[in-house]
């Protein structure tokens, strides 16, 4: 009796190990493995085996875009308005390494950068430019963004001003 419930153990035992050991990472995702707590490889979408206990799943990626919404940023323009524009910033993660381990907030991060790149555009043109011109205003903050975005692992499709206005 006592073989009997030891080999039921060790075959429980075998069984849960093994299901531990097969993980699924869904089409839309890409998921860090971390080896006894470093970084190890990316899984990317199907089937893959990890080693339990050794080996764990780190950040859990999602690769589709997403729109982050930038809160309004007071700023002056050329001719010494004081403005406040919010903007909304279209991304994805290309570089899952990147966006995990390279920067600890990543959306914190993506705000921080486009305040700043809006407060630099806003100052070098006029009232006038920002309400008239989008599309220039846009794409100089699309410009501006792209290569620190990169450093990131992020890839920017589109950074829109929304809402311009003259504070009180």
């Amino acid at each position: 009796m006592t073989g009997f419930l030891a080999i039921a153990v060790i075959v429980v035992l075998a069984v849960v190990l093994l299901r531990a050991s097969f993980t699924k990472v869904p089409r839309e995702a890409n998921w860090t493995v971390e080896r006894l707590g470093r970084f190890n490889r990316v899984l990317t979408p199907g089937f893959h085996f990890i080693v339990p206990v050794v080996e764990r799943i780190g950040a859990r990626l999602d690769m589709r875009e997403t729109a982050l919404d930038m809160p309004p940023q007071r700023a002056m323009t050329r001719d010494n308005a004081a403005v406040e524009a919010g903007a909304v910033l279209g991304y994805r993660i290309v570089d899952a390494v990147k966006a995990t381990y390279e920067v600890a907030d990543l959306q914190s991060a993506l705000i921080q950068l486009v305040g700043t790149h809006m407060r630099d555009v806003t100052a070098t043109r006029t009232i006038a430019e920002l309400a008239t011109d989008r599309a220039a205003v846009n794409a100089a903050l699309l410009q501006g963004v792209e290569p620190a975005a990169d450093a990131l692992g992020v890839q920017v499709s589109r950074l829109e001003l929304k809402g311009i206005m003259l504070p009180d």
